[in-house]
């Protein structure tokens, strides 16, 4: 229990080195929007239904007639540009505890999944047509508010303050928020959340050296 407890702090502590697999997705999710708007943006800096809907949005009328790709695709994609620098922000922070906390695998595996459950709940509440990777994110959130839970008693000062108050606040409003504006997918947010959620309570935090370790080791690599 000490031991695990010293990982999420020492991953609170070293917040500085983004593993290289964050740098590639959040290079990847830039190329995709240059992509996708390509022709398509609008003076406001966002891209129009049709280059969304040709790049791959999830449009359930589409989904509905047998193009499920749109599912897993529409993850990627994002409407404009301050929803993608919001989004790779979130993926940037968040990104670093669940890698340092659970490793590689355990990291993009609930990622897909919580961005897949995300869209799934979406179609199923039929929304008209949906991008982003928020859903992916909030599936983050999900396992770092288990985190929390797991050791509310062992998590005291900064780390207990962002587990249990900062995170799960900001995650109650966003839900809020996302219920009131009507362009924002709340579905995906729950369903993201929900399969987060699932993930942290099934799989343990990874035993491996203190961050301060690793990070000395890639330097002198």
């Amino acid at each position: 229990m000490e031991e695990t407890v010293s990982q999420v702090l020492d991953a609170l502590q070293d917040r500085t080195h983004p593993h290289w697999s964050l740098t590639c997705l959040m290079l990847a999710m830039v190329a995709v929007f240059m992509w996708s708007g390509w022709g398509h943006f609008t003076w406001f800096g966002t891209i129009s239904a049709e280059g969304l809907d040709q790049a791959g949005a999830l449009n359930t009328e589409l989904v509905d007639t047998g193009e499920f790709w749109r599912l897993g695709m529409s993850v990627i994609l994002h409407a404009g540009w301050l929803h993608l620098i919001t989004n790779l922000l979130n993926i940037y922070v968040l990104g670093m505890f669940v890698l340092a906390l659970y490793g590689h695998r355990w990291t993009w595996i609930p990622f897909l999944f919580s961005g897949m459950s995300g869209s799934l709940l979406t179609w199923a509440f039929g929304t008209e047509r949906t991008v982003g990777a928020s859903g992916a994110i909030f599936g983050w959130i999900g396992m770092l508010l288990v985190i929390g839970w797991k050791y509310r008693s062992e998590l005291q000062g900064e780390g207990g303050q962002l587990f249990r108050r900062s995170l799960l606040g900001w995650t109650v409003i966003s839900i809020i928020i996302g219920a009131l504006v009507p362009f924002i997918d709340n579905m995906a947010h729950i369903g993201g959340l929900l399969a987060g959620v699932a993930f942290g309570v099934m799989i343990g935090i990874r035993e491996s050296e203190p961050l301060s370790d690793q990070s000395s080791r890639s330097t002198n690599g």
